[in-house]
């Protein structure tokens, strides 16, 4: 209520006292309605509006009279979704009961969610009307999906919903309503390629759907992908990946590095990513100029010769590279070769660069051993170069070529002795007597004890480890069978690695059979055991033909093997070792028994030729050679004189060689000795022979004894004596 001093100061009117009392006591002094504020009406009650209603209701919505929608507002949008950022106008009515605007002074509040979260705003939250009607502008500000919006009049309240798009950020090119998304933009005119390590600016935009540059605080920028296929094979590159923005726009410089093909050049799509979005640009680089040509590899750098079933081509490789560094795509590269001895070739004599700036030229191997390099010429440039050398150099291992040797031929492997092991090595090589390649594989069968199936070869030789048993054989020798897949040798006269004509084949010396192991040393199959090579399931006998790769009509009278129409190119080669199974028993052999490993049998397996005995073997069969007197018997030597006792055999119980590292020391306790030094038995599968000669010393008697002496490691020693008498008769 306004003072009386108000009043009179506000309105500069004299008037009495009575009739301003008069006046305010009319209005009350509390509790009634002040007519002087609500314009000479009855103002509402309490959370009401004033206005021309008779009964003092007001009602909030939208519209008016007959059209009044109460409780509902409208938006400018209507139904539609508002865009990111967007805005729309909110509408309210205030009518009384007969739907008429209600004119007195209302003050209507709106709200929504998102404006109390801070993501949407009002122009002003609170309108004061006289009109009966309200609008206000509502923003969205990073709100999304649904709000609704409130209006309130005291009790009364009224709303709407809307529905917020979300803010779909996306890269692109432009802003505003130029912007494109998923394009990028470039420096460079339309239509023109960029040159050979040229650079281009990328320029890019990130916005929304209205083309809303998408900003970000300097602590937290948004961040940029680039790159591109040609960046990804390292032919390109950019200043910068990722690259950060807090306006929205960033662009990055991007250098080739020879990415252009010849002829035409290179196309790149560059593409740069952020939040789940792409966009891309497609640039022509134009070809670089051709500067280097090197060579890059050999594989294999070592060729079988041809026809020998080995490897016999290799893939050399070179690299074309332009001014700047990078590899040359699309060039063509011409090739030849630094020789053609031997029929030595390469069957395509050009070809163009890959992806990679590489190209490839394949050697085929000839018949003959030698040394080539591959000649490459970039034909453009005219720029060349070599490769580094290649070897034709090695076949299948050749029958005169590949043998068979043991460590110790006579390790002592018969009187229960298990685990001494001995070395078994096979040699090999080829027509050329070079090795063949590294990884031939030799196989090894046994008679006893037990031997490493197989080894594989390096530079021209290969082991295994043969391991004594307590399986005996009868006559205490053991075949030690090896075996590869290789040729039969032959005289290659005119050195063309082909056997043609002028070439022999000596069948007596180089025609195989199927490999056999030849226990019982004749050398001929004996049905003991055999590699069936042609798995026809029976031996195969020596043929008289020459089996071997490159057989071309020799004229020395000698067939090529043919079977099915083919050429037969390989067989097994194979040879044998025979190792005693020594014991420590030393025994004195007199010469007639027979010598192990000397009979022979026909393929039936009949007797062809009786054991060889010592003497028959060794000495002619003349059996005054061999020492055979008793032990304990005299020497008879004559003053003066000497006396040739023959020669002493001394092998182990099987008359083979007694256990390797056996000592065998010859003393003359009267006399001396005219030959019979000692020694120590080493590397043999035959006994010990020790020829025995005496003469008279200077002090004659029959006191003392010639004597022999063995001692077989980790045993006692054997001695046989004899009396010497060189005393006057």
């Amino acid at each position: 209520m306004l003072m009386l001093k108000e009043l009179i100061n506000r309105y500069a009117k004299p008037l009495s006292a009575g009739l301003l009392l008069a006046g305010l006591a009319g209005c009350g002094s509390g509790g009634g309605n002040d007519n002087i504020l609500c314009g000479g009406n009855p103002c509402p009650s309490p959370g009401q509006s004033g206005g021309s209603s008779s009964n003092n209701q007001v009602r909030l919505g939208s519209g008016s009279g007959t059209n009044f929608n109460a409780g509902v507002l409208t938006a400018s949008i209507g139904s539609a979704s508002l865009p990111p950022s967007g805005n729309t106008t909110i509408s309210a009515s205030i009518v009384d009961q007969t739907g008429a605007f209600v004119t007195n002074e209302s003050t209507i509040t709106f709200s929504s969610r998102c404006n109390t979260e801070g993501s949407a705003s009002f122009n002003q939250n609170q309108v004061i009307t006289t009109t009966g009607q309200a609008q206000v502008t509502y923003t969205a500000e990073g709100c999304e999906g649904s709000d609704t919006i409130t209006a309130t009049l005291g009790t009364a309240t009224a709303s709407v919903e809307i529905t917020v798009s979300p803010n779909v950020v996306r890269i692109g090119r432009g802003s505003g309503a130029d912007f494109v998304a998923g394009e990028l933009t470039t420096n460079l005119a339309t239509g023109t390629s960029l040159s050979a390590g040229g650079q281009i600016v990328i320029n890019m935009s990130l916005a929304n759907q209205q083309g809303v540059l998408q900003t970000a605080n300097a602590s937290n920028p948004l961040s940029i992908e680039v790159t591109s296929g040609c960046i990804t094979r390292g032919l390109a590159k950019v200043d910068r990946s990722p690259v950060t923005t807090v306006t929205g726009t960033a662009s990055v410089v991007y250098t080739d590095m020879g990415c252009g093909v010849a002829p035409n050049g290179t196309s790149d799509t560059i593409v740069a990513s952020a939040l789940n979005s792409s966009a891309s640009v497609d640039v022509t680089i134009a070809p670089d100029t051709v500067n280097q040509l090197q060579f890059i590899s050999a594989q294999p750098q070592e060729l079988f010769l041809k026809g020998t079933g080995g490897v016999e081509t290799s893939v050399v490789t070179f690299s074309v590279r332009g001014q700047l560094g990078g590899p040359v795509v699309g060039a063509t590269v011409d090739f030849e070769l630094s020789t053609d001895v031997g029929g030595i070739e390469i069957p395509v004599t050009s070809g163009v660069t890959n992806a990679q700036g590489q190209v490839s030229a394949t050697v085929q191997a000839g018949t003959v051993p030698t040394s080539v390099r591959v000649i490459a010429t970039e034909r453009s440039s005219m720029i060349s170069t070599v490769s580094n050398s290649l070897s034709v150099a090695t076949g299948i291992t050749d029958s005169d070529n590949f043998s068979v040797v043991a460590q110790t031929l006579n390790p002592e492997c018969w009187s229960g002795v298990q685990g001494n092991q001995v070395t078994i090595t096979a040699f090999l090589g080829d027509v050329f007597n070079n090795p063949p390649p590294n990884g031939t594989v030799v196989q090894f069968i046994t008679e006893g004890g037990i031997i490493g199936s197989s080894c594989q070869s390096s530079g021209g030789r290969c082991t295994v480890t043969f391991t004594c048993t307590p399986e005996f054989v009868s006559d205490g020798r053991i075949e030690i069978l090896g075996y590869t897949i290789g040729a039969e040798s032959f005289d290659d006269v005119n050195t063309n690695g082909v056997f043609d004509a002028g070439d022999r084949f000596v069948a007596a010396d180089n025609d195989l059979s199927e490999a056999f192991r030849d226990d019982n040393e004749d050398g001929v199959y004996n049905d003991i055991q055999y590699l069936d090579f042609n798995s026809d399931g029976a031996f195969n006998d020596k043929d008289g033909k020459y089996t071997g790769p490159n057989c071309d009509s020799p004229n020395d009278g000698t067939e090529c093997a043919i079977v099915g129409g083919e050429q037969v190119t390989t067989l097994n080669v194979f040879n044998s070792v025979t190792i005693s199974q020594s014991n420590p028993t030393v025994t004195r052999i007199f010469g007639g028994e027979a010598v192990p490993g000397t009979e022979r049998r026909d393929r039936a397996g009949n007797v062809v030729q009786a054991a060889q005995t010592f003497v028959n073997r060794f000495f002619g069969g003349n059996a005054s050679q061999i020492f055979s007197l008793a032990g304990g018997s005299q020497i008879r030597v004559l003053p003066n004189t000497s006396v040739n006792l023959g020669t002493l055999i001394i092998g182990d119980s099987n008359l083979n060689s007694l256990p390797t590292g056996t000592t065998i020391a010859v003393t003359a306790g009267n006399g001396e000795l005219a030959s019979g030094n000692g020694f120590t038995i080493r590397n043999t599968n035959r006994p010990a022979f020790i020829p025995l000669a005496i003469r008279a010393d200077d002090e004659p008697s029959n006191d003392g004894n010639l004597q022999v002496t063995i001692t077989v490691p980790g045993y006692g020693a054997e001695v046989f004596s004899w009396p010497v008498n060189d005393s006057n008769p």
